[in-house]
């Protein structure tokens, strides 16, 4: 029986997110300079039922909390971003002087600078996801409409329609970074998780997150994030950049998962195989 349908399942499921929160704190304090990271203070760690608030710092507490729908829910990418927002929070009010500003006056943005926080991430009710579809909805310049069209066309059925469409919508990234780089000097970046956490990733997965910085105009890299399902740290394939080519990126990660999963499935299908074969190369195939 899946551990939601219990109220003991519950309340395990929320111990091993509260765990998770206090691994991702201490990852996010030791990114600190040593004189800051010596004086933080681990917080408590509380989830609840908090309507209109992703997360809330309680000074008088020395307590972190988030919102149980967020944390038990979401993607662990929002978890963290919550989770850093406030821990910025902590870290203006306990170390940065904060004490007369505004509650994101100076030295909260300065403590998220610190710690990669977006300092919008709580105040905007709005997660991380729902800010990067709202960035892209305020979009208006064409290329990308353009864009998004020929990454959908390029999951047609007819092979060689597909490659055409997914090389134009490539030559149009390109097009439209080399126009970013020229005339947004100030462009904002962003950081998500493409895939979820996992305490394993199969060989495969090194290949397409290569592939998907190599082309895709990101930056990546393997971070250490909880696994919830597994109460145990794990890894998990971080990228950044623009809020368009991160959005791009990740549509062509999942469609490519999407569709190798696919085909896996249907060339097992009648024979028996392991889970780890579908890393190797069939016999009869070349293997470069």
């Amino acid at each position: 029986m899946p551990f939601q349908d219990t109220e003991h399942g519950a309340a395990a499921h929320e111990r091993r997110v509260l765990n998770g929160l206090v691994h991702e704190w201490e990852l996010a304090a030791s990114e600190l300079e040593d004189h800051l990271r010596a004086r933080l203070r681990r917080p408590l760690f509380r989830l609840a039922d908090t309507p209109g608030r992703l997360g809330l710092w309680d000074a008088a507490k020395r307590e972190i909390c988030l919102n149980r729908d967020l944390a038990c829910t979401h993607p662990w990418d929002e978890v963290r971003d919550v989770l850093r927002h406030e821990m910025a929070h902590q870290l203006a009010h306990t170390l940065l002087a904060a004490d007369g500003q505004p509650p994101h006056g100076p030295a909260f943005h300065q403590a998220c600078l610190m710690l990669r926080a977006d300092p919008a991430a709580s105040t905007a009710r709005r997660t991380l996801h729902q800010r990067l579809a709202a960035g892209n909805a305020r979009e208006k310049d064409h290329r990308h409409a353009r864009i998004r069209k020929l990454l959908a066309l390029a999951q047609s059925g007819n092979a060689h329609e597909a490659q055409a469409a997914m090389l134009k919508a490539h030559e149009l990234m390109a097009r439209h970074h080399i126009t970013t780089l020229k005339t947004d000097p100030e462009r904002a970046f962003v950081s998500i998780f493409l895939g979820q956490p996992a305490l394993r990733h199969f060989k495969e997965a090194y290949v397409l997150a290569n592939l998907i910085q190599d082309f895709y105009f990101v930056q990546g890299i393997w971070v250490s994030a909880f696994v919830v399902a597994k109460g145990k740290p794990g890894r998990v394939l971080e990228i950044s950049g623009t809020i368009a080519n991160v959005q791009h990126a990740a549509y062509v990660f999942d469609f490519i998962r999407r569709f190798t999963d696919r085909e896996w499935t249907s060339y097992r299908r009648g024979r028996r195989l392991k889970r780890f074969q579908q890393t190797e190369v069939p016999p009869g195939l070349p293997k470069s």
